[in-house]
């Protein structure tokens, strides 16, 4: 009569073992995808504990980018996936998020939703500015920007994503904990073509020219050799990333990730 109860007991603790060296081996390879990322970028992570989740830091063009998983208090406490950089934008404040959902910054709560006339970028995501900021953000989502914020939105089968300005930050969160290794690259490899594209947009001295003569464009790099672009220039007429003329030429193609883009533009800066 005592060997059945004993032996549910070493059933359930047996369980509860496989159950907790799964739950270490998922964590491993959670922590395993941010130090991939640390490696990539040069930066540092920390591993996923017992009482916290991994993080990754690098710097990117001479700024910290962060990434991290958190709890977000929006519909209820939901987990996402976040990534900081600081905003190439200035004081410019703007709440891009999924349509129907409200937004959670005070200083765009109260403004009129911005329209894009993106039909497909307009039924699935909305704007909201900062507060007398319609004219400057409009100019700043550009067909390129709002092509990088679909390639988010479209990583882990369409979850939410949304992508904001607070406190000197630029901030894009995608719902859902990144563990694969693999789409956790391409989450912040996306997050930082959308940084370059914001940033080109307040780069001076872009001019399209027929002759595609140009000269250097300080801190916009290219992405095929990663270095200041000189000389000639062209820009990619999809994503509208600017490349150097002899890596294009080289490469056949853009060069940011998953655009693959053939057609290019010639351009000049003034």
């Amino acid at each position: 009569m005592t060997v059945f109860p004993v032996l549910l007991l070493v059933i359930f603790m047996a369980l509860l073992v496989f159950n907790g060296l799964g739950m270490l081996r998922g964590r491993g390879d959670w922590s395993f995808a941010f130090s991939e990322v640390a490696k990539r970028y040069g930066g540092w992570y920390r591993a996923a504990g017992a009482a916290n989740n991994p993080a990754a830091a690098f710097r990117y063009k001479n700024v910290e980018a962060r990434l991290t998983c958190r709890m977000m208090r929006r519909r209820g406490y939901r987990r996402v996936t976040e990534f900081r950089i600081k905003t190439p934008l200035g004081r410019t404040k703007f709440e891009i998020l999924p349509v129907k959902e409200q937004p959670r910054s005070r200083r765009v709560k109260n403004s009129p939703r911005l329209l894009t006339g993106d039909a497909s970028f307009d039924d699935s995501l909305q704007i909201f500015a900062g507060y007398r900021q319609n004219d400057e953000v409009k100019k700043q989502i550009t067909g390129a920007v709002r092509w990088q914020i679909i390639q988010l939105q479209g990583l882990l089968g369409g979850t939410a994503v949304t992508v904001a300005t607070e406190k000197g930050m630029l901030v894009i969160t995608k719902d859902k904990f990144i563990k694969n290794r693999q789409v956790l690259d391409d989450f912040v490899r996306y997050c930082l073509e959308l940084f370059d594209q914001l940033e080109l947009n307040n780069s001076n001295g872009i001019e399209f020219n027929e002759e595609g003569l140009t000269a250097t464009l300080g801190e916009v790099r290219c992405p095929i050799c990663s270095s200041d672009i000189e000389g000639r220039m062209v820009l990619c007429v999809r994503c509208k990333t600017p490349h150097c003329h002899d890596c294009w030429q080289y490469n056949g193609k853009c060069g940011m990730y998953a655009c693959d883009e053939v057609r290019k533009t010639n351009v000049s800066g003034k």
